[in-house]
């Protein structure tokens, strides 16, 4: 617990010495009267802050699922006390004069999955002349997954061979699949798309447009390294392909490492990937040693 006089509380105390030593010289009695009555407002507005800060208890509701960089709504519920609940996480603060259930909006910073939130209780009331301060870990009924902000890619990061034309995801790698039809060769095509028996044929570079095979699935492997920062940019650029991914149809795997090793999972959707990507952490992510048919993306730094 921490304590904080205010400046009132020493201005009272330098009246109440005063007072006190106007009486003496005076002999009157109502100056005493009036030291006893700031000494006792004094003792009062430095002894319930305390006492409030002690006896406070909160509960805290968080939701199931968060994501960095958007506002989240906790639920706090104090039992007794004025207080003013600070939750440094969210830099968020409310009021609550218990026992009573409050709202408090605050964004997450950076992703992860928190089973207890730090809330720190101020209490000053009631005249204000102290700040008590205390530090409490809340344990919250339901863990809170913050998600990393699913990022579109200014680039194609190795997904060439999952992209059609026109940027989106197909069911089968550009070059593998059945020709449905030949057309005149334009600066931007893949050489590996030529066909060259019909380019000798013909002289002119004719470029085949082929239908992917049905059978696709991407991988997306995604190996956090680097500070904060930096493993929420490669959580983000994950989720980006895997949204992507989903969107097209398409089957997705989301390889991660979390604490209890490597986690392989098929995912049904954003908010799936999401909270994998949430108990993510740093360290290397092995690779599929069967390719196959599968389109495997690693993210990384």
């Amino acid at each position: 617990m921490k304590l904080r006089p205010k400046r009132a509380v020493w201005l009272l105390l330098a009246l109440a010495l005063a007072m006190y030593g106007a009486s003496r010289t005076t002999g009157a009695g109502w100056l005493v009267i009036l030291v006893a009555v700031v000494v006792a407002l004094i003792a009062v507005g430095v002894a319930l802050p305390v006492v409030g800060v002690r006896r406070a208890s909160l509960a805290v509701a968080a939701p199931r699922d968060a994501t960095t960089g958007r506002p989240c709504t906790l639920t706090i519920e104090s039992e007794r006390g004025a207080i003013v609940a600070d939750i440094p996480l969210f830099d968020s603060r409310t009021g609550l004069v218990g026992p009573v259930c409050g709202t408090v909006s605050g964004v997450p910073p950076y992703r992860g999955v928190f089973e207890r939130l730090q809330v720190t209780i101020v209490c000053s009331a009631p005249f204000g002349l102290l700040e008590a301060t205390r530090d409490l870990v809340v344990q919250l009924a339901n863990p809170l997954s913050v998600a990393p902000q699913a990022l579109v890619l200014g680039h194609r990061d190795g997904l060439d061979d999952a992209l059609d034309q026109d940027g989106n995801i197909v069911r089968g790698r550009a070059d593998e699949g059945t020709v449905a039809a030949l057309t005149e060769y334009h600066p931007g095509d893949p050489l590996r798309r030529v066909h060259w028996a019909a380019t000798a044929k013909h002289g002119d570079l004719l470029v085949k447009q082929l239908e992917p095979p049905v059978s696709q699935r991407l991988v997306v492997v995604a190996e956090l390294s680097g500070g904060p920062y930096e493993q929420d940019d490669i959580a983000g650029r994950a989720l980006g392909l895997v949204v992507r991914g989903l969107r097209a149809g398409i089957a997705v795997d989301l390889w991660t490492r979390s604490l209890q090793g490597i986690d392989r999972s098929t995912v049904d959707s954003p908010i799936h990937a999401g909270r994998l990507l949430a108990a993510a952490v740093v360290g290397r992510v092995a690779r599929p040693s069967d390719v196959g048919d599968m389109t495997v993306v690693v993210v990384e730094a």
